[in-house]
């Protein structure tokens, strides 16, 4: 099903545009996200909203269709107490599952013990037998996206997460420049923005070192693409965001910019595991827009009223 285009419908012989939120909380496909504009450079996920998870999870109670999606995410996590793995610590080997590796990643107590402990360097795994080969349980080469948003989902239903705040997807290019004065396109990806800030993508190591080790980072946003947009209305919000390409912040000499000082965010993981457990693929960081020094001081709202007023008219559908 294609949600991302405006859906029309008659009304007491007016015509209203509305994003078909839900429309999109039926479907059965857990992953699948709602494109808010017809480009899908701006997009929704249920999981990243308290409000959504409350209604999906009614949803897999009384509907029969999301009944049954939540019964095959169910089996997707059973099945994976039968794939085996094996543990090695101090010369000792442990037989594991797939399921306990990922459980143990997302449970506080059991993740003290398996990745933020002292030893954690000394702990591998190999997902072919118990005579390897192994690998650092720390490289996170065993780690694979689908299966842990299978146990996000899962959690969510289970009320064993904190749900979110209203948060918006992009997958947006931010051009960002270091203490060399030079301008980088490639380096940092926004990828979800809420009322208090927004998430930033680091996409390989080598760029996660460069900027952590920067003294200052000096970001471009193109706040002019969201100043026509504060007016609350689906057919503006559609029509101007789908003129435009996904790199939302693309750099452009008429763009306002922002400053943020990197340390702060480096002083953020201290004695945290985002390095160590990222993969080595992507790093995220969430930015609070009070982190940013905005060259207009009334810019600082924009971005929070954007967000705020998607979520508005969100709410305004699932309440109708």
């Amino acid at each position: 099903m294609k949600s991302s285009a405006a859906r029309k419908f008659e009304e007491d012989s007016s015509e209203e545009f509305i994003f078909g939120i839900k429309d999109y909380l039926f479907l059965n496909d857990l992953e699948q996200k709602l494109d808010l504009s017809p480009t899908g450079n701006l997009s929704f996920h249920w999981a990243d909203w308290r409000k959504t998870c409350i209604f999906k999870k009614a949803l897999a109670i009384n509907s029969k269709e999301c009944a049954e999606a939540k019964e095959e995410l169910d089996r997707a996590l059973e099945e994976l107490k039968g794939l085996k793995a094996w543990v090695t610590r101090k010369g000792e080997v442990l037989e594991v599952s797939y399921y306990d590796l990922y459980y143990s990643y997302l449970d506080p107590r059991m993740r003290l013990t398996w990745f933020d402990s002292d030893e954690e360097s000394d702990l591998q795994v190999s997902l072919v037998n118990k005579s390897g080969p192994f690998f650092g349980l720390d490289t996170m080469r065993w780690f694979d996206h689908k299966i842990y948003h299978q146990f996000i989902f899962w959690k969510i239903f289970q009320k064993g997460l904190p749900m979110r705040e209203f948060r918006v997807r992009f997958n947006s290019a931010l051009a960002s420049r270091g203490s060399d004065g030079n301008w980088h396109q490639d380096l940092l990806w926004i990828k979800q923005m809420s009322e208090n800030g927004f998430v930033i993508e680091i996409r390989d190591k080598k760029s996660f070192d460069r900027i952590i080790l920067d003294e200052k980072i000096e970001l471009s946003l193109n706040l002019e693409h969201f100043k026509g947009c504060l007016v609350p209305n689906v057919e503006v919000i559609q029509n101007h965001f789908g003129r435009l390409d996904s790199n939302l912040f693309s750099f452009d000499s008429e763009q306002a910019t922002a400053s943020i000082n990197v340390n702060q965010i480096a002083k953020r993981f201290e004695n945290k595991s985002v390095d160590r457990f990222s993969s080595f693929r992507e790093y995220h960081i969430f930015i609070p827009f009070s982190d940013i020094s905005f060259q207009h001081i009334e810019d600082r709202e924009l971005l929070p009223q954007f967000v705020k007023n998607l979520e508005n008219l969100l709410l305004k559908e699932l309440e109708d």
